[in-house]
């Protein structure tokens, strides 16, 4: 399943919104300045929960929610085989996990494959050197089979 990605907006907006709903909870008034000043909350005060609401909804302008929470239900999904589903954490499933050890592995391979590559084509190259100054120049039209075959070094 493909979704669009969260901006660092989205991401931020989520988190500002966590923010406040949390200091809910802990009975604390959204503290939109940051200072230290503490303000409780009072559930039962029309005052209090008409700028509560007003907080959440100034930051949800800012960006979508929607797509920090549902990407995260897409990554999340098991269907789509990118977190373990074991884990209770964050963890990359293990079909990824083999992929990656397997394409080391066949990096690891290729890499070998290619050393030894080069250092039989090098060896070859040393063999021809050596036998350079034996080869037989077969295009001359003067040059009998005996006289070949006296000349290799066989």
């Amino acid at each position: 399943m493909k979704m669009a990605r969260a901006s660092e907006t989205d991401l931020d907006l989520a988190q500002s919104i966590s923010r406040i709903i949390e200091d809910l909870e802990k009975g604390f008034m959204p503290n939109p300045d940051d200072s230290e000043d503490i303000v409780w909350f009072d559930i039962d005060d029309h005052d209090s929960c008409k700028i509560v609401i007003n907080a959440i909804l100034e930051q949800a302008k800012r960006g979508s929610l929607f797509r920090v929470t549902f990407g995260m239900l897409v990554v999340c999904d098991p269907r789509n085989k990118l977190l373990n589903p074991d884990a209770d954490y964050l963890e990359h499933h293990p079909a990824i996990t083999d992929m990656g050890n397997e394409l080391e592995r066949e990096t690891n391979a290729a890499r070998y494959w290619n050393k030894r590559y080069h250092q039989v084509s090098q060896e070859l190259n040393d063999i021809y050197e050596l036998l350079k100054p034996h080869t037989i120049e077969l295009n001359r039209a003067d040059v009998s089979m005996s006289e070949i075959d006296e000349e290799l070094p066989i």
